[in-house]
């Protein structure tokens, strides 16, 4: 009777197989053409971008760059359809790694074409060039593209022929399934017991993690809960009350755990195949990964807190379903960050950080149409000063300004040192103005007797054409003005004609 049950039920599964062969046949039959179609969608359209730049003077330069830009927005649309993953069965990694090349490449030169046509009072000598260019990178395109296509054909043609091989093979099989039936029942019983034995793995697998960590470490199951935990652990949330088996994790990670959560959920278990649990069998001394995700965060602990990285390792034998969660600190690595970001003299922004920063606030300005002004401060006759004090004195006078200014500059303000003795801030959501009567209160408080110092500042406020490179320009010829008229001064940056 175990041997009709078992013969039944395997005829079952052979069915089941035989069909989803035939549906996965008919789809990658079907996967192919689709992606030969978007790929023909592709080539087409960059041929019509092609066969535009041999026209593009007939066209004004609004016209162009409607159409550029335009362009642009449709190919990249066509190239997130085509979904590259999907053709790795298909073309190699470096064919892959090609395709990927050409479309970073032809992304580039078109951003190029559509800036020089956008700003084509300042790029006028580069249109022809860039053109010319970006033509034959889409000529090699077309032609790749079209290589790629013969290659996905006849890769498909082969691997069908291998699959429909296989398929016809597989029938065979059901003339042995008497026997195999028996035997199967053999090895089931055995494979019971075998079962219990490989369960303590997973077990033995979690006691190694504990034993090789020097880190605060925990163990949860699918639902969340804590099964296990090791002393360091216990001592750096010993403000919390533990129970294994009784305590939640979000006791320890709050809200957090919602995100974790959602981290963990594409990892949850699920039934084992036929293939995975003979995995299991053969190879029983590791349990098997289904996943490994980090998560960051600001953790309370015992000590304060903590700026925490959760190393999460998902293991998995049989319906067992565990999460060990190694707790990494990561308050050195981010105070390294931070110093890396700071003048080491002055103990503010340095150069990079405060270009940065203002990189940021002209986009944020630019989104939101929003104020943006920038103040440039120098220190007058500053040589002057080390060569009559000394250097030693100068560097006091360094510190002592960068220190001053900073007492003054609002909340949300970004201050940096721009240079040797010239430094920059960065004041958002404030016009000229503005900017002025903060400058004039710096200078007031920079003007000391015993340190000899003075200042000259420059302000420029930001327009809706300005680059970084402008208003930092704009800024750099007030400071010059203020210093042409005498120095210690503040003065807005004019154009000449409107003095």
């Amino acid at each position: 009777m175990l041997g009709i049950i078992a013969f039944f039920l395997y005829g079952s599964i052979q069915q089941i197989e035989h069909k989803k062969k035939a549906e996965q046949l008919v789809n990658n039959v079907n996967h192919v053409n689709n992606t030969l179609l978007k790929l023909d969608h592709l080539q087409q359209h960059i041929l019509l971008n092609h066969e535009r730049l041999l026209n593009t003077n007939t066209f004004n330069n609004v016209q162009n760059f409607q159409f550029y830009t335009q362009f642009n927005t449709q190919y990249l649309q066509l190239y997130k359809e085509l979904d590259t993953n999907s053709l790795i069965p298909y073309i190699s990694v470096m064919q892959l790694n090609q395709l990927e090349s050409y479309h970073d490449t032809l992304t580039k030169h078109q951003s190029r074409v559509v800036t020089s046509f956008e700003f084509a009072d300042v790029f006028q000598e580069q249109i022809t060039p860039t053109l010319h260019l970006h033509s034959l990178i889409s000529i090699e395109f077309i032609e790749f593209l079209h290589q790629l296509k013969s290659y996905i054909i006849e890769n498909s043609s082969a691997l069908t022929s291998t699959q429909s091989a296989t398929f016809i093979a597989s029938e065979q099989v059901t003339f042995n399934l008497l026997m195999g039936s028996l035997v199967a029942l053999l090895i089931s019983i055995l494979a019971i017991l075998y079962f219990f034995y490989l369960n303590t793995h997973l077990y033995q697998h979690i006691r190694a993690h504990y034993q090789q960590s020097t880190r605060p470490i925990l163990t949860i199951d699918q639902s969340g809960n804590i099964t296990q935990f090791n002393s360091v652990f216990s001592q750096l949330f010993s403000h919390v009350s533990l129970r294994k088996h009784d305590t939640h994790i979000k006791k320890i990670i709050g809200n957090h755990w919602h995100d974790v959560s959602e981290l963990l959920a594409p990892f949850n278990v699920e039934p084992l195949s036929v293939k995975q649990l003979f995995s299991i069998v053969t190879a029983p001394a590791e349990p098997m990964l289904n996943g490994r995700v980090n998560y960051k965060m600001n953790i309370s602990t015992s000590q304060g807190v903590k700026p925490m990285v959760l190393d999460i390792k998902l293991i998995q034998i049989f319906s067992k379903f565990r999460a060990i969660i190694t707790f990494k600190d990561q308050s050195k690595e981010e105070a390294m960050q931070a110093q890396v970001k700071l003048d080491n003299f002055t103990q503010i922004s340095n150069k990079t950080t405060i270009l940065a920063r203002l990189e940021d606030e002209i986009e944020r300005c630019n989104r939101h149409h929003l104020l943006l002004s920038i103040i440039f401060i120098d220190i007058d006759e500053f040589k002057t000063i080390n060569d009559r004090y000394g250097h030693p004195f100068g560097d006091k006078v360094i510190k002592w300004v960068a220190s001053t200014i900073k007492k003054r500059v609002r909340e949300t303000d970004f201050l940096g040192r721009y240079g040797g003795d010239e430094f920059m801030i960065v004041c958002p959501d404030c016009n000229a103005a503005q900017a002025k009567l903060i400058a004039q209160d710096i200078g007031g408080l920079l003007k000391n007797p015993k340190l000899h110092v003075k200042a000259s500042v420059g302000v420029a406020q930001m327009e809706p054409e300005d680059t970084r490179e402008s208003l930092l320009e704009r800024a750099d010829k007030a400071l010059y003005q203020a210093k042409h008229q005498g120095k210690n001064k503040v003065v807005i940056y004019k154009q000449q004609s409107q003095r």
